[in-house]
């Protein structure tokens, strides 16, 4: 993002940009913005008037806009950096790529091409089990004291017999499969908290900007204990989500900073708007997935639906490379 011209405040560049936008300038409108979010990172959440232009253009629906990018990016040509981006998708690319650009990233096992080439006998007792390429926790197994937490089903048998049925039943096929260590929340894991499996911090960011922050608890048999949604500063966002039950506590986690800053620092290397998400452990937060196509596009509602847009609007992607 560029710096804010000298002089120029924050109610100005609003306006510049919402004018700028209305004719019809777009790099004119997002430099006001930009400056406008440098000077404050708040003014993510401020509405900027963009919405009804945007209508009228076609371009204000979230899960259409997710559905192009999908078809640009992961089944065209994008340019080289999303190409990179793109390949991180695969938990395999994205361990290898984050051991040389400086993330942190939960501990590998063991891996193997297939479930049965896995040493299955090596594993330690509490370990999670996942294919290297599905999505939406499919076949992800969290086996912490003889019980898978996802689904709070008792491994009774082996773990390898046990995996078999939940990626026979998430439909995921014989895919590559990686064996990590079960990461601890930072509050701790055991009976007091529930916390068997840690929270997932799932950060909107743009141009190295975080614009918004869901905390999911999974620790419930169908996946879905709690839900909260916070700004960069830990205030909260109004961010309906009806499958999600909402959480009852509403203080900003500790070491909430601290995946902010983790973010913010991937959200410079990759500035289009994406969601990074992490565990946050008593070392601190881990890298657990980059994601191009964040909820399928859909579950954005009221403020949150206007942020995203906004964001958006910033760092616009990248089209694909010209053919020759």
């Amino acid at each position: 993002m560029t710096r804010a011209a000298a002089g120029s405040d924050i109610e100005s560049l609003l306006s510049l940009g919402r004018s700028a936008f209305r004719k019809g300038d777009d790099d004119a409108s997002r430099e006001a913005f930009r400056a406008a979010v440098l000077a404050d990172p708040a003014v993510l959440h401020r509405p900027w008037g963009l919405i009804p232009e945007l209508e009228a253009r076609g371009q204000a629906r979230i899960r259409d806009r997710f559905v192009e990018r999908l078809d640009r990016w992961h089944k065209g040509d994008p340019p080289p950096a999303v190409a990179e981006l793109v390949k991180l998708v695969n938990k395999r690319h994205l361990r290898d790529w984050a051991a040389k650009s400086g993330f942190a990233v939960p501990r590998k096992i063991a891996v193997a091409d297939r479930p049965d080439q896995l040493d299955w006998s090596s594993l330690p007792a509490n370990v999670v089990v996942k294919p290297d390429n599905a999505a939406s926790n499919a076949g992800v197994v969290v086996a912490v004291d003889g019980i898978d937490r996802l689904t709070g089903q008792p491994i009774t048998g082996s773990l390898a017999d046990h995996v078999a049925r939940r990626w026979q039943e998430d439909k995921v096929g014989s895919a590559r499969i990686i064996a990590e260590e079960a990461v601890e929340d930072i509050a701790g894991r055991g009976t007091g908290n529930g916390l068997w499996i840690p929270r997932d911090f799932k950060v909107f960011a743009v141009g190295g900007i975080a614009g918004a922050i869901r905390v999911l608890d999974r620790n419930a048999p169908k996946g879905k204990r709690s839900r909260i949604t916070f700004d960069r500063s830990g205030q909260l966002i109004d961010d309906p989500m009806p499958d999600w039950p909402e959480a009852t506590d509403k203080t900003m986690p500790d070491g909430f900073d601290t995946v902010v800053a983790e973010a913010e620092r991937l959200s410079r290397v990759f500035p289009w708007l994406l969601r990074f998400d992490f565990y946050l452990t008593p070392d601190g937060p881990l890298l657990g997935e980059i994601t191009t196509f964040p909820n399928a596009g859909l579950s954005f509602r009221g403020p949150m639906r206007r942020l995203l847009l906004q964001m958006w609007h910033l760092e616009p992607d990248p089209p694909q490379r010209p053919a020759a």
